[in-house]
């Protein structure tokens, strides 16, 4: 999924899917303008004006990512621990529990995304913005 964040008086544009003009406007709520399409990567894209945003402000939109994916993880094992029989939900739980925790050490972890990783190849994760962005003056 991409969101680009633009000033407060332009149009917001959020990205399901590809992140390019092939992926046409599929609706639109006010200011923001939705293009949704089939994808199987998903991403945030952005426009950072410096002077907008707080140093705090940053970390914490930087870090939203990671953290929704960790007490996603959390909610499931919660779950799987409940002590009730769910069969093939429980199982399917496990696996999202096991997908969730390595996608966010995955994203977490600060390094620029390897060439095998297709639509991400050179990207950084979002632990290497955060880190970048706590180095930062």
């Amino acid at each position: 999924m991409g969101l680009l964040l633009t000033t407060k008086d332009e149009v917001a544009k959020v990205y399901l899917g590809d992140l390019t003009d092939s992926n046409k406007e599929t609706f639109r709520i006010g200011r923001i303008h939705f293009h949704l399409s089939w994808g199987f990567v998903g991403f945030c894209s952005y426009i950072r004006n410096a002077e907008e945003y707080t140093k705090v402000q940053w970390i914490v939109f930087m870090s939203g990512g990671p953290l929704v994916t960790l007490v996603f993880f959390v909610m499931l094992i919660l779950f799987l621990f409940s002590g009730h029989e769910y069969g093939l939900l429980k199982s399917i739980a496990l696996w999202l529990a096991i997908y969730n925790f390595f996608q966010f050490f995955w994203t977490i972890i600060p390094m620029k995304y390897p060439t095998w990783l297709g639509a991400y190849a050179g990207m950084p994760s979002d632990g290497y913005q955060l880190l970048d962005e706590l180095k930062s003056k």
